[in-house]
């Protein structure tokens, strides 16, 4: 058996040394790491759709990530958010360190990735609820945030028996809504909660601080309504108003064999599998039609509004648009409902 080198690692820390072999001629390793310790796990729930274990010093480079975003969009805003130090140190600490230019690139390139990531959330990361200046700056609405986003923007998780991930936050209401029964409960999702209640658990969601335990059944159902409502793109905004109001008579006519599967043909997988999923939660709602009073009719009045945006003033145009995605989400609703109790 032929001895294989050792290899000895320099006894300081944060050193690099040069190694060289026939293949990879130049290798750069950190050399002489020692006294490593798991202090910290910052890691993501999916039960309760936020993160944990955010540290002060995690949170104050968000912070400055945040200010920075903020300085290149609104420069007064920027100067409110900035109130403390801390704020200026966290990403620049590293910037005294000797790299290579190769090393340097590469950092600097993953820096910018991870900048854009962040600032595509910071542009709407502020809830309405929430306006104060406070506000802007909480990292806790950096990393948590999932109202008024779009919905490849927020944490998806797998659900079996869909395509594409569906949203974390909307797997976690789910939870909680059947948890409480809430398809026993009359009215629901058309009775809606006070503001306050419903403000205040966007807020606490937002925050990672939300319990389902401690909010009434009608508080989640309308949080499903509002996260939807808030998309910036709505879920079904790739199907036009013409084309709407044609899907609608081509289902009147009987001219659609496979509803579900002409919705996978004009939808994108993700927009298809997170329509599907709210339509399954919805049927069965209205399987305890008999106790919530909640029939396919009255779920697809109240929540196809929610899933697109109506914007001009021609108040013809507004309501047959408004007609035609009724019926056609009426329609999603008998299919699927077809398909379960078959």
């Amino acid at each position: 058996m032929v001895a294989r080198p050792s290899i000895h690692l320099q006894s300081r820390p944060r050193t690099c040394r040069l190694m060289t072999t026939p293949t990879r001629p130049h290798i750069h390793e950190i050399s002489g790491p020692y006294a490593f310790r798991h202090d910290i796990h910052i890691h993501y729930n999916f039960g309760e759709a936020r993160f944990e274990g955010l540290t002060e010093t995690f949170v104050n480079y968000l912070m400055a990530v945040s200010a920075t975003s903020l300085a290149s969009t609104n420069p007064s805003a920027c100067m409110m958010s900035l109130t403390t130090d801390t704020v200026h140190k966290g990403p620049h600490q590293s910037a005294k360190r000797t790299r290579t230019e190769r090393d340097t690139q590469i950092s600097q390139h993953r820096n910018s990735l991870s900048e854009k990531c962040f600032t595509s959330v910071f542009s709407r990361m502020v809830p309405s609820s929430c306006p104060t200046a406070e506000s802007i700056i909480d990292p806790l609405y950096i990393v948590n945030q999932h109202f008024q986003l779009h919905f490849c923007q927020v944490p998806r998780i797998a659900v079996n028996g869909y395509d594409d991930r569906i949203p974390a936050i909307l797997v976690m209401l789910k939870h909680h809504f059947l948890h409480k029964k809430g398809f026993d409960v009359p009215h629901i999702f058309r009775e809606s909660p006070s503001k306050e209640e419903r403000d205040r658990a966007i807020d606490e969601i937002n925050r990672g601080i939300f319990s389902g335990e401690s909010h009434d059944v009608r508080v989640l159902a309308d949080l499903l309504k509002v996260w939807f409502r808030e998309l910036t793109v709505p879920i079904l905004h790739e199907i036009e108003p013409g084309d709407m109001e044609k899907l609608m008579c081509q289902i009147k006519n009987d001219e659609v064999k496979d509803l579900t599967g002409h919705f996978k043909a004009i939808l994108s997988s993700t927009e298809c599998e997170i329509l599907l999923w709210l339509v399954d939660l919805l049927v069965v709602v209205a399987s305890n039609k008999e106790k919530n009073f909640m029939g396919i009719d009255q779920l697809a009045i109240v929540i196809a509004p929610n899933l697109v945006r109506i914007e001009t003033d021609n108040l013809i145009f507004a309501v047959a648009f408004s007609k035609a995605v009724v019926e056609v989400f009426r329609s999603i609703l008998e299919a699927r409902c077809g398909l379960v109790h078959n």
